[in-house]
């Protein structure tokens, strides 16, 4: 049936009417928005000033401690701490003292830093608190909002661990039942590399001695069951090459401060001592010399009687080895050859030097940092970082 005008414009009337009212509750609607409530802060260290010192903390104790670490461009702080919850890595800037949370990660015992993929990602290891893989984590925080990339996991236990120079590849020593292997971890894109693999993990295990630089390493050649020969690796390249120990037993590998040698002590006769842990050392009376190649550079000899305890090099060149029965007792040897018995103040020297930390703690040119413990009114022990600004010269 057709509709008549009169019907037609009371519709046409309706629908406009209809739009008109959607259009007005719209407009009303977006008018009286709230506005979106504000981001809430982060959590952020305690921090006071006292006098030129800036005072972070006070941190919970709970056995591991506050560590801390120079960014690569020495201006800001790294620090971890655990609470009873979790583990915390920190960013703190001394200048300003301001700070940002970084990474909290619950299940872990320890989160231990290794080494810089680059100037805003820090490499760490997190180790379980009970049973779970070991995870090597990437901790990014070139933006805003930090994140945590895990690069790599393992069943077996990580024992040994560098940084190459460049922070392109983490090398790991992975221990696990089955056996002990060298791995290769891009940072980059966390592809895996095994540069080494069936080494020993019980009676006598095989250990990775990594160089100064973290670009080579010296370990035992799984391939002579008796420690015959030395597999020098560069950790970049993977290239290997093997050094004969003739028949030494190698029980660890001294690199000079330079990674351009290494020494290892080498035994004498059938003379051993045993130690509580019943590990057996056989008594030596000379240290070889060896370059980063794997070549023999010179073989240093004590006089009769006398048998080298610990190795440590002083100086690119020269290396003090104390005596094995008296830690008092020394001596100085050289690349030239020449052996003289160590002075009062080399001693000190060699008992001083100790053996780096396997992340260097990096360096300020404005602030010097140290770690003080502290008691809180409910009588926990805490610790607290003082940042202290250097006097200028």
């Amino acid at each position: 049936m057709a509709q008549t005008p009169r019907r037609l414009l009371s519709l046409s009337v309706l629908i406009v009417t209809a739009a008109l009212l959607v259009a007005c509750s719209s407009g009303s609607v977006s008018k009286k928005e709230p506005p979106e409530p504000p981001v809430p802060p982060g959590p952020k260290v305690p921090v006071k000033r006292d006098g030129q010192t800036l005072v972070a903390g006070p941190f919970e104790s709970t056995g591991r401690g506050v560590d801390w670490f120079w960014c690569p461009d020495g201006r800001r702080l790294v620090l971890t701490t655990k609470t009873e919850q979790a583990m915390q890595v920190w960013l703190l800037d001394p200048a300003s003292g301001d700070s940002s949370l970084l990474r909290q990660a619950g299940g872990v015992d320890v989160t231990f830093p290794i080494g810089w993929a680059g100037p805003s990602s820090l490499l760490a290891l997190d180790y379980p608190a009970g049973a779970g893989k070991h995870s090597l984590v990437a901790i990014d925080f070139s933006t805003d909002k930090p994140s945590s990339k895990v690069l790599a996991e393992y069943d077996g236990r990580v024992v040994r661990h560098a940084v190459t120079p460049d922070g392109k590849f983490a090398c790991l020593q992975v221990n696990s039942p089955e056996g002990g292997r060298l791995v290769r971890v891009d940072t980059g894109t966390g592809k895996a590399t095994v540069l080494l693999d069936g080494l020993r993990v019980s009676d006598v295990p095989h250990f990775i001695w990594f160089a100064p630089n973290c670009r080579t390493a010296a370990l035992p050649d799984p391939a002579t069951p008796k420690g015959e020969r030395l597999a020098v690796i560069d950790l970049v390249t993977g290239a290997a090459s093997r050094h004969d120990t003739k028949a030494a037993m190698v029980d660890r590998v001294y690199w000079s401060p330079d990674s351009k040698h290494f020494a290892y002590k080498v035994a004498s006769g059938n003379h051993k001592i045993t130690f509580v842990s019943d590990f057996e050392y056989v008594l030596s009376q000379r240290v070889r010399v060896i370059n980063a190649k794997g070549d023999m550079v010179k073989e240093l000899s004590l006089a009769t009687g006398q048998y080298a305890g610990d190795v440590e090099w002083l100086m690119p060149e020269s290396l003090v080895v104390r005596g094995s029965q008296d830690a008092g007792t020394g001596w100085v040897m050289d690349l030239s050859g020449a052996v003289r018995r160590a002075t009062a103040a080399e001693m000190e020297a060699f008992h001083q030097a100790g053996k780096p930390y396997p992340m260097p703690k990096g360096n300020s040119e404005t602030f010097q940092v140290t770690v003080r413990n502290v008691q809180e009114q409910h009588g926990t022990a805490s610790e607290e970082v003082r940042i202290t600004k250097k006097q200028a010269r």
